[in-house]
Parts: structure tokens; sequence; C-alpha cells
């Protein structure tokens, strides 16, 4: 069969290629992340969380909780560690690059925090441990809000400007 076209038929444009989605290797490598992110965030949120109550406690006259309030600031900074390695993957494999800012500058913080605590500086270290704690619950509340789990790349080479993390 020959077609056959005429001088007045203008030619039909070609329909774009469907967004290619990601490799699945490089998506399980991504959920891998994103999982141990959200593990990691949430371990750290419960260890700062408890620190007020081993405080509490040592104001109620548990003299020997002061022991494990130091120790849970120092796996408090250890957890915070790692989120950072965690966290600069996650933003390599796809996910939120400001995650990958946020928890080193949250690491820093934390360090200062501890450092506040150990030299008996309560005028900062009070304040500054009610901002961390705040920050720690946030963070673990957006790496598990479901845009967290969706890959910026795939956002962006889908078109839509609302998920390629400008926003997010």
């Amino acid at each position: 069969m020959v077609s056959v076209v005429s001088a007045t038929t203008p030619p039909q444009p070609t329909p774009a290629a469907p967004a290619t989605p990601p490799r699945p290797r490089r998506r399980r490598f991504f959920r891998v992340c994103l999982a141990l992110l959200r593990i990691l965030t949430l371990v750290h949120a419960a260890l700062c969380i408890a620190q007020p109550i081993t405080m509490g406690q040592y104001l109620a006259g548990n003299l020997d909780i002061i022991t494990w309030h130091g120790v849970g600031g120092d796996g408090i900074v250890f957890i915070a560690l790692l989120m950072i390695f965690v966290a600069v993957l996650y933003a390599i494999a796809g996910g939120r690059v400001w995650i990958a800012v946020v928890v080193p500058i949250l690491f820093l913080v934390e360090g200062f925090q501890v450092g506040m605590g150990w030299s008996r500086q309560l005028g900062i270290h009070v304040p500054l441990g009610v901002g961390v704690v705040v920050a720690s619950i946030l963070l673990a509340i957006i790496v598990w809000l479901p845009r967290a789990s969706r890959d910026r790349r795939s956002a962006v080479a889908a078109g839509s400007p609302a998920d390629s993390g400008a926003r997010s």
C-alpha cells in the first residue's frame, strides 16, 4: 500500500516519548536509603524525646540518671552522624537535597548542645535542647510524608515542576 500525502495536509507531530521510569536498581537504592533515613530519624527523635524525661527524673531526685542523660546525648550525636551519611546517599539516589543540608546542621547544633551540657552552661543547653527536640520530631515527620518517597529525578523527567523538589 502506498500512502498519499497531499500538499495541504500538515505533517502530524510525533507524540513525545513517555518519561522513562528510574532503573530498577536505582529505585531499589533510593528505597533502601529512604528506609534507613526513616529508621534513623525515628530513633533519633525517640532519643531526643527521652532527654527531657531523664532530666525530669534527675530533678525529681534520681541523681544516678544524669549518667543516662549524658549517654543519651552522646547517642543522639552518633545517630545524627549516621543520618548525615544516609541523607547524602538519599539525596544522591534522587531524594530531597535539602534534607542532606539540614541533617549536618542539626548534627553541629547537637554537638554544641552536648558541649554546653557537659560545661554546665544551662542557660544555653536547656533552650537549645528544646529546639533540638522540636527539629528532630519535625524531621522524623517530614521523612515519612509521601513526598519524601518520590524520586525527584523521575518527577523532573516527567515534567512535573510541582514534584521536582523545588518546593519540598
